[in-house]
């Protein structure tokens, strides 16, 4: 019920508390159920990879966060992102490198060259049932999450930042096979869901900017969205 109602409060986590490391067995004994969940494919055809980032990642998910996962928060600045990333107001997603373990999807960009229409579509909805189905798993263990999709970072310099993204991924995976197999230089960064022990976020206050490793960061909850439920006369 607690979960319930922190999801009607538009809670998500800002900040984890790196200190409490949550059980790697459980992490990756639900993370191995992905495989047995249902996706919108009748082939063996791969749209999308999950990778789990754990505390030895740091480096990694440091600069996942500096260069993929942020926010720019004024108009100015998000006209400044079209030509370059020197923007002055960024909302960095803190938690990419505050939580002891991330579960990251790449879409491999597969997509054009899939002989279905509509492919990108399906590329969505394959992640999003396989993250819903993760944030359930995960929820009944106690754990928090952060859903984090801000990738402001991956419109602009992308190429490099590709290239440095592939670094990492050889590097630290064993992704020979699927950079050989699919063309690395469209794996593009999607999602990331941050599991860990939550920090309280803030409430009541004029302003909601935090530092955290010296970054900025938005540590109040989310505004009420606008409801898409539409029910029956």
């Amino acid at each position: 019920m607690d979960s319930i109602n922190r999801l009607k409060q538009r809670h998500n986590i800002r900040l984890f508390d790196n200190t409490v490391i949550p059980s790697r067995k459980e992490i990756f004994d639900i993370f191995s159920l992905l495989d047995y969940i249902p996706n919108q494919r009748f082939d063996k055809f791969l749209d999308h990879i999950n990778l789990v980032l754990e505390p030895e990642h740091y480096d990694f998910k440091y600069w996942l966060c500096t260069n993929i996962f942020y926010n720019v928060v004024k108009q100015e600045d998000i006209d400044a992102k079209i030509t370059n990333d020197k923007v002055t107001t960024k909302q960095y997603m803190v938690q990419v490198i505050s939580a002891p373990y991330v579960i990251l999807t790449l879409d491999i960009g597969t997509s054009n060259n899939d002989p279905l229409p509509r492919q990108q579509d399906r590329t969505c909805t394959n992640i999003g049932i396989e993250i819903g189905f993760l944030m359930d798993k995960y929820l009944s263990l106690g754990l928090d999450l952060a859903n984090v999709g801000c990738t402001v970072g991956w419109d602009f310099n992308t190429k490099e930042k590709q290239a440095k993204l592939n670094s990492y991924l050889s590097n630290l995976f064993l992704m020979s096979d699927i950079l050989t197999e699919y063309n690395s230089n469209n794996i593009n960064v999607q999602h990331a869901l941050c599991v860990g022990k939550g920090l309280p976020n803030l409430e009541n206050v004029s302003n909601c900017t935090r530092y955290y490793k010296e970054l900025p960061y938005y540590a109040c909850n989310k505004s009420k969205k606008s409801s898409n439920l539409v029910y029956k006369k």
